[in-house]
């Protein structure tokens, strides 16, 4: 029996079937291989977990994200999209698992749709291992993104990313169309000024091991802040701290622009006076 090839089996039809269905999953893999070493079969074919069990819990079966399911991404060396056959069993709201998966395309040969549908339902993307850039027409990240390790520059399409950005390890700049990060900001280790665009933080930010001043557009940080270590004046643009504000060694004065802290305030070793506006809620 003639075994399918890409072509056939990605028509447009069936690009279309899938998304309407929801029949299909985007993972990763190492050139087939998973975790614990099992072996996909190849493109076109189908392949059973063995082992499985409908149990909502991860093991015993094929593992991806999908629109019943998603906000949690294993890295690895290639992007694959495959088709399901069967129920889908939801992991904790982040992930699914199936018995019967087919691979039907990988890297740039998945339609930009499949990933485009992902991101804006609260996928997320570990890039760490991945060597192929992201297409250009993508506008958001739902989830995390990971880019520790990874290679290529983001396009400049993408203007936020609804949960963390993990960017030690990554060598290139954040383009300029990014405006918000919904969730924590990692910065230790990350050698390039944020853009200029970015207007607000959703969780915590970590300046420790930072070494560029951050940029005035910012205007709020939604949880907490540890300048522990941080050798730059914050901007006059944000005022407020969602969260906790760890001042341990801090020695510039904070902005007059700051009005709330929303968690505890350490002023361990800290030299300065706070803002007027700023000892005024903390009174309230």
């Amino acid at each position: 029996m003639e075994m399918e090839t890409e072509e056939k089996i990605l028509t447009q039809e069936k690009v279309e079937d899938l998304l309407k269905s929801g029949n299909w999953i985007l993972r990763f893999d190492d050139n087939g291989e998973s975790y614990n070493g099992f072996r996909w079969n190849e493109i076109g074919e189908w392949t059973e977990a063995l082992d499985w069990e409908s149990k909502a819990e991860c093991g015993n079966g094929l593992h991806g994200q999908s629109p019943k399911g998603a906000g949690f991404c294993k890295p690895g060396s290639r992007m694959v999209l495959c088709e399901t056959k069967g129920r889908q069993v939801v992991i904790k709201g982040d992930k699914v698992k199936v018995r019967y998966a087919k691979i039907i395309a990988v890297n740039d040969d998945i339609p930009v749709d499949f990933l485009i549908n992902l991101m804006s339902i609260g996928g997320s993307l570990n890039l760490d291992g991945y060597r192929h850039p992201l297409p250009d027409s993508i506008q958001s990240i739902g989830g995390y993104l990971n880019l520790d390790g990874y290679r290529h520059p983001l396009p400049d399409s993408i203007q936020s990313i609804g949960g963390y950005l993990y960017l030690e390890g990554y060598g290139h700049p954040l383009p300029d169309s990014i405006q918000s990060i919904g969730g924590y900001l990692y910065l230790g280790g990350y050698g390039h000024p944020l853009p200029d665009s970015i207007q607000s933080i959703g969780g915590y930010l970590d300046l420790r091991g930072y070494g560029h001043p951050l940029p005035d557009s910012i205007q709020s940080i939604g949880g907490s802040l540890d300048l522990r270590g941080y050798g730059h004046p914050l901007p006059d643009s944000i005022q407020s701290i969602g969260g906790s504000l760890d001042l341990d060694g801090y020695r510039h004065p904070l902005p007059d622009s700051i009005q709330s802290i929303g968690g505890y305030l350490d002023l361990s070793g800290y030299g300065h006076p706070l803002p007027e506006k700023l000892k005024n809620s903390l009174r309230a």
